[in-house]
């Protein structure tokens, strides 16, 4: 089980426990601290779900109706407890585009080998049009090329290789962002740039220039 995986079986269920989650919470802190925060917001929102009714009068004939203001007490109680449930759930940090893109590549570290042919250009396009990419790709050699499991779609993960070394790039239609995201953290160092349809994310191992890769990729989601 990678990152990804561990994440979405976690926050559709958050008391999930199996073996493989378990296993993957002995080695992975990030996971853990992901783990707690979830656990976290799924008490908060039972706390703010428990609405106290109120308490009927000895005497009160077990059909007669609640007197107006009771009602409104009741059904402003209701709407309180929603909007605080949906205001925790829209605090809770979630995890960022940034941090997925660098889980994803983590857990495919066979990808930045510089060994191998180039992929071949009907293959490439292959895996483009997989993801709705019907653009014009040219990033240079290609070594690796998969068609992943990304956030809920089917995105290019490919590699090209440069003379600084190889450089990670996900092509991602269905992700927008505002404006560029750079980061850098455990070895990766990237950048996600908005695109005209979606976003480009490029990553690399070293201290490499990302920004000509990312341009050539851009073409591709205009």
């Amino acid at each position: 089980m990678n990152c990804l995986e561990f994440r979405r079986a976690v926050g559709a269920e958050p008391k999930s426990r199996g073996p493989d989650v378990e296993a993957h919470l002995r080695t992975c802190p990030a996971c853990g601290e992901f783990a707690n925060q979830i656990d976290a917001l799924d008490r908060k929102l039972l706390a703010a779900l428990r609405v106290a009714m109120p308490a009927r009068p000895r005497r009160l004939p077990l059909l007669a109706p609640f007197a107006p203001q009771r009602r409104f007490a009741l059904a402003a109680g209701v709407l309180l407890a929603v909007g605080a449930a949906f205001a925790v759930w829209f605090a809770f940090p979630r995890t960022s585009l940034a941090e997925d893109v660098m889980a994803h590549a983590r857990h495919e570290p066979q990808s930045w080998s510089t060994e191998g042919a180039a992929v071949s250009a009907a293959e490439l396009a292959s895996i483009l049009r997989a993801a709705g990419i019907v653009g014009t790709l040219e990033l240079g050699p290609v070594t690796y090329a998969r068609s992943c499991w990304f956030r809920g779609h089917f995105v290019p993960h490919l590699v090209v290789q440069e003379d600084s070394g190889p450089i990670t790039v996900l092509l991602l239609p269905s992700e927008t962002v505002g404006q560029e995201v750079r980061f850098s953290d455990r070895g990766y160092s990237g950048v996600i740039l908005p695109a005209a349809h979606g976003s480009i994310a490029v990553l690399a191992q070293t201290n490499t220039r990302l920004d000509t890769v990312a341009a050539r990729g851009l073409r591709a989601l205009d």
